[in-house]
């Protein structure tokens, strides 16, 4: 960690070094020099830097140390960045886990951009996040059993434009997801084609994709 601040220290501007001291406040115990009250201070000086960095680093820290009001944290950051994908894709994750399939299923769509005239973003981290929420409308229609054409649609868009240099979902459990919303679509080839695919992509040792599998 000394190796990080003194990092910090020679280069204050340095986005690369004060998420890396961010990310050891977050993990660390106050003990070893993390923990709350410096990731909070971390995330104010970042916001110096670059707003938006901040208002994610400041959501990182909320996440950690405040999980009761991270819902109301992504809310109020997405009224100062409404046309951020990062943040919808979050706040639709959040609404997802609260079991509001309808609001996630909105801010998913936002986030994912699939209207013709929209491209995904040359940035890595925006179109990992566009890409994500291309497959969260899926998944989210998986669970709640509604909007299964749009998932649909929006799995094979995430098919077509899969990244492996990104942080994404493996294939492997998009075509999964797609077996199961061609079952809620009735399309019992599109079942079996998914299925084999997810199959043959699949891990192993992935134990929870083919007791997914097993099932449909």
């Amino acid at each position: 960690m000394e190796c990080t601040e003194k990092a910090v220290a020679l280069e204050p501007t340095n986005m690369k070094y004060q998420l890396a001291a961010l990310n050891y406040y977050l993990n660390a115990p106050s003990i070893v020099g993390g923990g709350e009250t410096k990731a909070r201070a971390k995330a104010a000086d970042i916001a110096t830097l670059d707003n938006l960095q901040g208002t994610l680093a400041q959501l990182r820290v909320v996440n950690v140390f405040d999980a009761n009001n991270y819902t109301a944290a992504l809310t109020q950051a997405m009224t100062k960045h409404p046309n951020e994908p990062r943040l919808k894709l979050r706040l639709g994750l959040q609404k997802q886990a609260e079991g509001d399939y309808a609001g996630a299923h909105t801010l998913f769509k936002q986030a994912a951009m699939l209207q013709a005239t929209s491209a995904l973003s040359e940035h890595p981290e925006i179109r990992a996040a566009q890409l994500n929420a291309r497959y969260q409308v899926a998944r989210n229609a998986v669970f709640s059993g509604i909007d299964v054409q749009d998932g649909i649609q929006s799995m094979e868009a995430y098919i077509l434009a899969f990244d492996n240099d990104l942080e994404l979902p493996e294939l492997a459990w998009a075509h999964a997801r797609m077996a199961q919303l061609m079952k809620l679509d009735n399309n019992e080839a599109g079942v079996e084609t998914h299925r084999q695919l997810a199959q043959q992509l699949g891990q192993e040792n992935d134990k929870a994709l083919y007791e997914l599998l097993d099932r449909l």
